[in-house]
């Protein structure tokens, strides 16, 4: 065992771009990486089956009357599955307001219930982000009496994060 142990580790040391990998095989980066979320409060808590409940059926007000988000999905899915795309923005939305974080939001569901595409252009209905606003504001009652300021949303569909990370970050976008 030790020789054999003694053999990887030195095709590890001339391979230097099995680095990484022999890391992997000494701690699991990956489940470092979600404990870190996790106890840093990262990670959005799972909505009750009454608070889901309860957005179905709000979701079915809305989506008669075409209010974003997720009404696009309401002849292509049925049960909750319809009002999936509803769910998560509420669930981001409560994120953003029980920890007042603003939240960067990429999404590459196009469909005219998140933006509107103009000039190959596309850009985050201004509803959703009115929404946000209004929905992550501290009110006075849950604040001691003072008005607090709301969260703020920056949408990107993915190609405009890529691009936006790797020009913050001055790395060439693969």
């Amino acid at each position: 065992y030790n020789e054999l142990n003694q053999i990887i580790e030195g095709t590890f040391d001339e391979q230097s771009g099995l680095a990484l990998l022999q890391d992997s095989w000494r701690e699991d980066k990956v489940e470092i990486f979600f404990q870190e979320l996790i106890s840093n409060n990262r990670v959005i808590k799972n909505l009750d089956m009454i608070e889901i409940y309860d957005i179905c059926a709000v979701g079915e007000k809305r989506y008669k009357k075409e209010i974003p988000p997720g009404y696009g999905d309401k002849k292509n899915k049925d049960g909750i599955r319809k009002y999936s795309d509803l769910i998560m923005w509420k669930e981001v939305i409560k994120y953003a307001k029980d920890c007042q974080k603003n939240i960067i939001f990429v999404s590459d569901d196009l469909k005219k219930d998140w933006w509107n595409l103009e000039e190959n252009i596309y850009e985050f209905l201004p509803e959703l982000v009115k929404e946000f606003e209004k929905d992550t504001q501290m009110r006075t009652s849950e604040n001691n009496g003072i008005k607090g300021p709301s969260m703020k949303i920056v949408p990107f569909v993915s190609t405009e994060f890529y691009e936006a990370v790797s020009n913050s970050m001055g790395i060439e976008q693969s």
